[in-house]
């Protein structure tokens, strides 16, 4: 079959790296026989507008309005740069020769565009199949898709490389079956249907990416880091999203240890050595929930790296376990330039509540030896997390005033109740109680606690003490947006000399402002728009970004 899978544009955001969703589905349709072409309409659009959209802001605040409500009133709009932009990919890509379109989704601003895409590419070749993932989508996306029906066949929620795959072959077939392919959502039988879901066998990370576009990515990596690039970032997937951790917020926790799949050593190094020749890119992000799932399996990949491959220069997420200091100067020689920590609170007594399994002590210590080793430490911490005190947050403000030489950045967090995790499953048992489901997070009391309206409220002021300390104490929060700053690691090598070239180039990293107003920042140097996504005014409530079960 002709596949054309589409990475949607945003107008929010952009991060000048080739979208790994996908790239890895590229590979593994074409593994089966199938011709397919990628388009990164986010890169394309930026690259051919950036410099027009930086002098003219209100066309892109009129456009990103229009995008959050385009699933309302679909394509009544006739807003000049970006609609012709659609057309013109539209008129390129011969849509009309195309069986399947699939879209990968991580935000309601994409959502829209997608949405957009979709309505002309039908108008063009009614029998093409529409097809919506990516993070955005979930099971309770069934109650959106019935509205937009006309333009968009399926959806597929969490992982969807094999579905995607099941999917295509019964489209070929003369009575296609969809019953039995997992993560689907379809129509048949006059209503729509939501299959089970089921995890991704861990063994297809490797990308295709489309190396055309390079140097667009580098061109653009250089105008919106001011700064000049000659290499770019490439994600490269170590495990499933699944994690065998228990932590009891989380929405990717899984409650079979053996259902978290991380890929082995060797596959690793063989996937980064095709990767390293296919592309000549030294550079990468490695994605995965944690890079050391134990002690032993980081050891054997930081040795790895030193023996089998060309000096290369990654980051990742880590979990403040198990590093001691041979590990931790390991780290730095296989080219951990990075590594993000989900601390998450200074009191031991709320790390016991999440059941998050490290020690604070511990934390403090590994955070100590990364940084004498010479990687670049980000935490990040989740404030107002439930039956948090105020002695709770004086703690973790003491944990950053104690630590603080050896925290080169943050991220604040502000707690929501996600679906799929342990707290919305077990409600009782952590001493809440579920009011409603609003649009990606639950609304709670806490028994003999604080009350919905009393907790959103002590939720703001958690995040407020902990966004003052920080900035009291200079820890700025470059790595909210990590691809920029590992740019920066990577060019530099040098901790304190990107501190001052960004504070040189990025001023607004040292300021507490949301990671949403700060891609604006990135992108709209000189706009005033105020995101909808301030953190005080999320507290409580599911980010824009990841907002799933809209109606």
């Amino acid at each position: 079959m002709n596949i054309t899978l589409i990475y949607p544009l945003s107008l929010k955001q952009f991060i000048p790296i080739p979208p790994l969703g996908i790239s890895v589905l590229s590979h593994i349709l074409k593994q089966n026989g199938h011709n397919v072409v990628q388009i990164d309409a986010e890169m394309e659009f930026m690259n051919e507008h950036l410099d027009s959209v930086k002098l003219d802001t209100s066309f892109i605040d009129k456009d990103i309005t229009k995008f959050e409500n385009i699933w309302r009133d679909i394509c009544n709009s006739d807003f000049d740069n970006t609609y012709l932009f659609f057309y013109k990919t539209i008129n390129r890509c011969n849509f009309y020769k195309v069986d399947v379109v699939g879209f990968s989704i991580m935000g309601i601003y994409q959502l829209g565009s997608a949405l957009f895409f979709s309505k002309k590419i039908k108008e063009i070749n009614k029998n093409v199949k529409i097809v919506f993932g990516g993070l955005f989508i979930d099971e309770n996306f069934v109650n959106t898709i019935k509205k937009f029906e006309e333009y968009v066949d399926f959806a597929i929620y969490g992982y969807g490389e094999h579905s995607l795959v099941r999917l295509i072959e019964q489209l070929s077939e003369k009575i296609p079956n969809y019953s039995n392919i997992p993560n689907l959502i379809y129509y048949s039988g006059n209503s729509w249907n939501v299959n089970n879901s089921k995890n991704s066998p861990a063994n297809a990370y490797y990308s295709d990416f489309k190396s055309e576009d390079f140097d667009k990515y580098i061109s653009l990596q250089s105008k919106i880091y001011k700064d000049r690039f000659d290499f770019m970032v490439l994600p490269y997937l170590i495990s499933d999203k699944f994690c065998p951790n228990k932590c009891a917020y989380c929405r990717v926790i899984t409650e079979d240890k053996k259902s978290a799949k991380v890929n082995s050593v060797e596959n690793i190094i063989g996937n980064l050595k095709l990767l390293i020749s296919s592309y000549n890119q030294r550079y990468f992000s490695f994605v995965c929930n944690e890079i050391n799932p134990s002690k032993g399996y980081l050891k054997r990949l930081c040795l790895s790296i030193m023996d089998d491959l060309p000096r290369i220069y990654w980051f990742s997420y880590a979990i403040a376990r198990g590093i001691d200091k041979n590990l931790s100067n390991l780290l730095y020689s296989s080219g951990a330039l990075f590594l993000r920590f989900g601390i998450e609170s200074g009191s031991q007594r709320v790390l016991n509540k999440m059941d998050k399994n490290i020690d604070i002590n511990e934390a403090a210590h590994i955070l100590e030896l990364c940084h004498n080793a010479g990687i670049w430490n980000h935490v990040n911490l989740l404030t107002g997390f439930i039956h948090e005190s105020d002695e709770d947050i004086k703690i973790t403000k003491e944990f950053l005033i104690e630590n603080h030489n050896v925290i080169d950045s943050i991220r604040i967090n502000p707690f929501y109740l996600p679906p799929g995790s342990l707290l919305s499953k077990r409600p009782e048992s952590f001493g809440i109680k579920i009011n409603r489901f609003r649009n990606g997070f639950f609304e709670f009391d806490e028994i003999k606690g604080l009350n919905w309206k009393e907790k959103q409220a002590q939720i703001k002021t958690s995040t407020d003490e902990i966004l003052k300390t920080a900035v009291e104490l200079g820890i700025g929060f470059h790595a909210t947006q990590p691809y920029l700053l590992f740019s920066f690691l990577a060019k530099y090598k040098n901790k304190n000399k990107v501190k001052d070239v960004l504070f040189e180039k990025h001023p607004y990293f040292y300021e507490p402002i949301s990671p949403e107003q700060q891609k604006l920042r990135i992108l709209f140097e000189y706009t005033n728009r105020k995101s909808k996504g301030d953190w005080q005014s999320i507290s409580g409530l599911r980010n824009d970004n990841y907002a799933t079960g809209v109606t």
